[in-house]
């Protein structure tokens, strides 16, 4: 599952982020396309921290997640 990276101004090290939906209890794949059809949808979702190995330095994390919404 892919990590969202943190951004160079982190002070942390040894972790990333994950984006799960929680009402599917699922990650988030990046860079694939989602279909939704009809009514109102509501996206529930939750940040988490995942180790990526190395040092683990503690500090501050910063983090980008951009989303594109097509209407059709």
């Amino acid at each position: 599952m892919p990590n969202l990276a943190l951004k160079s101004t982190s002070t942390a090290s040894g972790l990333a982020l994950r984006i799960r939906n929680t009402t599917t209890n699922t990650d988030i794949t990046f860079g694939r396309n989602n279909t939704l059809v009809g009514g109102t949808v509501v996206l529930p979702l939750q940040a988490y921290y995942v180790r990526t190995g190395g040092a683990l330095r503690a500090g501050t994390v910063a983090a980008d997640a951009n989303f594109s919404v097509t209407f059709q």
